[in-house]
């Protein structure tokens, strides 16, 4: 299980309104923000979200939304 820190942040604001840390499956790697297997439903309410790593907190993931206005999540690619 990979442990990350989920951080919302409202439209233009800098500072993230909430951090909490949630984990995944090693390996796991979810597209769209509306479903089960990306940490519960949590990140489909927030404008922003940025997605690090708990252990060095190195930036692995930022929500965007698409051509059809979907919540996707963009990976950083290693």
């Amino acid at each position: 299980m990979t442990e990350y820190i989920i951080e919302l942040y409202e439209k233009r604001a800098r500072v993230p309104y909430k951090k909490f840390r949630a984990v995944l499956p090693d390996g796991a790697r979810p597209t769209y923000t509306n479903s089960k297997e990306c940490f519960d439903f949590q990140l489909s309410y927030s404008q922003r979200v940025k997605i690090r790593y708990a252990s060095n907190g190195q930036l692995v993931a930022v929500k965007y939304i698409d051509i059809n206005g979907n919540g996707r999540l963009r990976w950083k690619k290693f």
